[in-house]
């Protein structure tokens, strides 16, 4: 038989999964689905307790455990690997997956012991979408030399080396689910919804389109993004109708733009490598 122990999220190396390129791989549908069933399963915070989670993510982008008796009833095994370090990585992609919605919710994991080597997170995840794969913003209007529209979340890359606040971007998902009318998988009880400004009236991302990769990359508003992947809805952005192309700059300037281009990946995954967990 098995043995299992029990894991908080916070013991778990979750950071390159949400940061960078790596959190367009993820398949946001089924960590949608994970998060539905967790939320079905556990009873509803009171409003002080949703308060006190709110801050505690805000601060430290994890949050506190809640009630085992109410996040492990129905709960799948997960298998992990310890690192040396203390903290627990996933083993698998329905493991990562997992974790990632006991981390959006709150709750404990229970978990087995998988054998080393523990992989890299990128093996546990589908390629990223090349850039020309990627389609671009639609336009639905414009004012003052800026362009106003939406695009698929997924689409657009995020250069931001920290990981989100989960509950913050839960509760900004909760409000986009809402705006769509549909069924309401992050929200099965219709209270949610609140705790952060982002449904209507959030002023849309501003994008800007990398002359060199020609990809729409998100200047402001990570939070958000994650937000319109989490909840399958369209992002809204804007960005400036006047954009560098590569065609029309000089070879200096070319190659300057590959070699920052690349320093920031670089920058950003050893940023994130060098984190303790």
């Amino acid at each position: 038989m098995q043995e299992f122990f029990f894991l908080e999220p916070a013991r778990l190396q979750l950071r390159r999964a949400l940061t960078c390129h790596l959190a367009s791989s993820l398949p946001w549908a089924a960590l949608r689905l994970r998060i539905h069933r967790r939320l079905l399963l556990r009873p509803p915070p009171t409003p002080a307790a949703l308060a006190a989670r709110l801050a505690a993510s805000h601060s430290s982008g994890l949050l506190p455990p809640s009630s085992p008796a109410a996040s492990l009833a129905g709960a799948e095994t997960i298998a992990v690997c310890r690192l040396p370090s203390g903290s627990y990585r996933p083993a698998d992609a329905p493991s990562l997956l997992e974790c990632l919605a006991a981390s959006f919710v709150g709750g404990t994991l229970r978990a087995a012991a998988a054998p080393p080597p523990p992989p890299r997170l990128e093996a546990l995840l589908p390629p990223p979408l090349p850039p020309r794969l990627r389609l671009p913003p639609r336009l639905q209007r414009e004012a003052a030399g800026w362009g106003y529209g939406a695009i698929d979340a997924t689409h657009a890359t995020l250069l931001h080396a920290r990981p989100p606040a989960f509950l913050r971007v839960l509760a900004y998902a909760q409000r986009l689910e809402a705006q769509a009318g549909g069924e309401r998988l992050l929200d099965p009880s219709g209270e949610g919804g609140g705790g952060g400004g982002g449904g209507g009236g959030a002023p849309p991302v501003q994008l800007s389109l990398h002359p060199w990769t020609g990809e729409w990359v998100v200047r402001d508003g990570a939070h958000r993004t994650f937000a319109a992947r989490l909840a399958g809805a369209p992002l809204a952005v804007k960005w400036k109708l006047s954009q560098r192309e590569w065609p029309s700059l000089a070879l200096s300037q070319r190659e300057a733009l590959r070699r920052r281009w690349e320093g920031e990946r670089d920058r950003i995954s050893a940023t994130v490598d060098s984190r303790p967990d």
